[in-house]
């Protein structure tokens, strides 16, 4: 897969970022972009000028 690193806009939220780069902004996909980006405390804050990485996103399988 591929990461992209992106610079956040002013107005951007995570969910929004989350849309615009996997094409749905469900939980999933947020989470997803938390678990990459550790220094994101709190995803309803993102400030314009942040890095942020976005990889590709791969569906977790639980094995059983």
């Amino acid at each position: 897969g591929r990461t992209v690193i992106r610079s956040v806009k002013g107005g951007e939220s995570l969910s929004l970022i989350a849309r615009e780069t996997y094409g749905s902004p469900d939980k999933e996909y947020v989470e997803w972009v938390k678990r990459h980006n550790p220094h994101i405390a709190d995803p309803d804050f993102i400030v314009p000028g942040q890095e942020i990485l976005l990889p590709d996103y791969q569906k977790e399988t639980v094995s059983p």
